[in-house]
């Protein structure tokens, strides 16, 4: 499609690189290539980053919200796309760089198994329940010690086989765990000690944290970092009237966990920390204490990474309407999620 919206060219193309440098090599010198964000954008764009093609990555939600029509298909889509880019209407969505794109899912794999392994678990559980043994060891060595117990053969067996995935999958955890903290110790060799030093932050949640947020200058502000770990609570107005909140899904699912799990771990590793929770739950719904906490621990974050400064427990624990601009430093100008 040309500047004046002439569409030049309209075809259906394979999945193969090479055929679609043949198509677009007529228009090469002035081209630009827009895309949605869905799961398979990474081989594309690869590609014609190598071959040193503009390529635009368009976040697959504001495109629907922009261009939404009553009647869908791809042909359409292309038309819209290119009519976005074309208008300077494209929303941009971020491009995790590749050098560390392939950890960064190995991470969200990891979780995927930790909650398969934790659905195992809680289905043997109940199994033990429907039997009226609930006084079974539910640690790693009364697992196998507690299928014993139960009498009827078929249940048995079940929960043998169970047991038997449960500990295939706390080895690939494991090994899993052990590849990511190896290659963050490369990838941020500065910032993975910085962000362990927070009370509650473990390799884990550490390597979340880095692999999710990826470069933190791409945020320009602390509250466009708390909006992006939907930790901010986004409010519909009009006339000053407040008509309800939306969008609390638009932002990293796996970064809020991240940032809930610390309030957790936190809370009973550090007594200062803990005693600041439990101001907040007395004050507010436990709920919305704990966002607060998270939301605190994320402008921590973004700070220490930003400025590559250490963790400051009595900075953090300060009073929530704090302005000062440094690590643990929380503004009542962000409603919180």
């Amino acid at each position: 499609m040309t500047a004046d919206g002439t569409i030049k060219l309209r075809r259906k193309l394979s999945c193969d690189f090479s055929q679609f440098l043949k198509v677009i090599e007529p228009f090469r010198a002035s081209l630009a290539v827009g895309l949605e964000s869905t799961f398979n954008w990474y081989w594309f764009v690869d590609s014609c980053v190598s071959f040193n093609i503009n390529v635009y990555l368009g976040h697959a939600y504001y495109m629907k919200a922009i261009h939404c029509d009553k009647k869908k298909n791809d042909r359409l889509d292309a038309h819209k796309i290119a009519n976005l880019l074309r208008a300077g209407l494209f929303p941009l969505s971020y491009s995790c760089p590749a050098s560390i794109r392939s950890t960064r899912d190995l991470t969200r794999r990891r979780n995927k198994l930790v909650n398969q392994r934790s659905k195992l678990l809680a289905y043997r559980t109940l199994s033990f329940y429907q039997q009226g043994l609930t006084h079974i060891d539910k640690s790693k060595k009364g697992r196998k010690a507690g299928l014993s117990t139960i009498s009827d053969e078929a249940i048995r067996f079940g929960a043998t086989e169970e047991l038997s995935v449960v500990e295939s999958l706390d080895s690939a955890i494991k090994n899993i765990e052990s590849h990511i903290l190896k290659q963050a110790y490369i990838d941020f060799c500065e910032e993975l000690p910085l962000l362990q030093q927070i009370p509650g932050i473990g390799p884990t949640i550490s390597t979340t944290i880095l692999y999710e947020t990826s470069e933190i200058n791409r945020f320009k502000k602390r509250q466009d970092y708390s909006s992006f770990c939907r930790l901010a609570l986004p409010e519909h107005s009009s006339n000053g009237k407040v008509l309800g909140h939306g969008k609390r899904k638009c932002g990293n699912p796996h970064l809020k966990w991240a940032y809930m799990q610390i309030v957790t771990n936190a809370s009973q590793k550090s007594e200062s920390i803990g005693r600041l929770y439990a101001e907040l739950k007395e004050v507010h719904h436990p709920l919305k204490a704990r966002a607060i906490m998270a939301n605190k621990f994320a402008t921590a974050v973004y700070y220490i990474l930003r400025d590559k400064v250490t963790f400051n427990v009595k900075q953090f624990c300060a009073e929530v309407d704090s302005q000062t601009p440094e690590a643990g430093d929380f503004s009542s100008d962000v409603k919180v999620a």
